[in-house]
């Protein structure tokens, strides 16, 4: 019997392909969309005005330093089209009532998750089925936003990589299902061509697990220790970041050129 899938995502080329392979492999019936956009509207109307302002940054940053253009072309460049389109909710929140209308109605076999703000009590009770998160990071050590990039700025090499997971009503807390590393030398690329690398290789991991649940083989688990790791968020990583991080790499172009 094939899987029936629902996909809560935000609206990154990568979170496209991901439903592009699903759609593809298994009978994805609703796709719920929290856009980037409304994330960062949501952070003003609440009155959290820091993280407002540093959510704001980073989308600057990102078109700036060109990262928002590659990980567009990245996806884009592998994604087959026409797409199959999936039914699809709009939401300004993740934790809409429209999400939890969804899941109740439509009663999936399993929920996949990405980029999408955290899932709260209701929704996760609502849900009714495993929920399974693709986190660009290597749980436990680095939970939040910006893994790759502080795995990479602390060098620390074997910790870059992206992680599958259960979700749980904590941050990147659920149980261990897999991790994938990327096949870029983690010593010369950048954290953006790492991460999209990673990413694209967590996908079809992921493709290959839910092929193995759809034959009866159960999600291998692997609890997470609760008191190791950091959680990075957005105004952690702060312009000397990436200053020390440019200089870094250019000056190791330099010698390799010598």
């Amino acid at each position: 019997m094939t899987l029936r899938v629902i996909l809560l995502r935000s609206d990154g080329a990568h979170h496209r392909f991901l439903e592009m392979l699903l759609a593809e492999n298994f009978d994805l019936i609703h796709v719920v969309e929290e856009s980037e956009k409304n994330q960062i509207r949501r952070l003003r109307k609440k009155g959290k005005w820091m993280a407002w302002a540093w959510r704001q940054y980073h989308t600057a940053r990102r078109v700036i330093m060109g990262t928002a253009a590659y990980r567009r072309r990245y996806f884009e460049q592998i994604m087959k089209e026409p797409m199959k389109d999936a039914p699809t909710s709009q939401v300004e929140w993740i934790n809409d009532p429209t999400t939890t209308d969804v899941l109740l109605e439509k009663k999936a076999d399993i929920i996949i998750v990405i980029g999408t703000s955290i899932l709260r009590k209701q929704v996760l009770e609502d849900a009714g089925a495993t929920i399974l998160n693709i986190h660009g990071g290597w749980l436990p050590d680095y939970r939040g936003n910006h893994c790759y990039f502080f795995a990479q700025y602390f060098r620390d090499w074997k910790k870059i990589g992206s992680t599958i997971h259960q979700v749980n009503s904590g941050v990147d807390t659920g149980d261990i299902v897999d991790h994938i590393k990327p096949s870029l030398d983690v010593k010369k690329y950048s954290a953006e061509s790492l991460y999209c690398d990673g990413e694209r290789l967590a996908f079809y991991r992921l493709i290959e697990i839910l092929k193995e649940l759809e034959r009866g083989i159960p999600l291998t688990k692997i609890p997470q220790p609760q008191d190791m790791g950091r959680t990075f968020r957005s105004c952690d990583r702060k312009p000397f970041h990436e200053l020390s991080m440019f200089l870094r790499y250019f000056f190791l172009r330099n010698q390799e050129k010598q």
